[in-house]
């Protein structure tokens, strides 16, 4: 199932989980949702964002998460997304 976002409104597959290295800041009603992620889908009046791009966003722009064969996804403003995540090559 895909979902076609409107407007200014991105698809985003969640990350699985956020490693607690990674975490700044854990508010006790959402530390179990990830708030980074790959964008999937984008709406006709989206400026910046494409598909593949990596996404931080502020963990309460997204409410509800969408299930699709156990993958999970949220669809957010596209001003709700606060900055790119490289993705990391390599270990330390």
């Amino acid at each position: 199932m895909m979902i076609k976002p409107y407007g200014d409104r991105v698809m985003v597959q969640l990350d699985p989980e956020v490693p607690h290295s990674e975490v700044i800041y854990t508010d006790p009603d959402t530390h179990s949702r990830s708030n980074t992620g790959t964008v999937v889908a984008v709406g006709k009046r989206c400026q910046h964002l494409k598909k593949g791009d990596r996404v931080v966003w502020n963990i309460r722009a997204a409410r509800q998460t969408i299930d699709s064969g156990g993958t999970l996804y949220i669809i957010i403003k596209e001003e709700a997304a606060m900055g790119d995540k490289p993705t990391i090559v390599g270990t330390l």
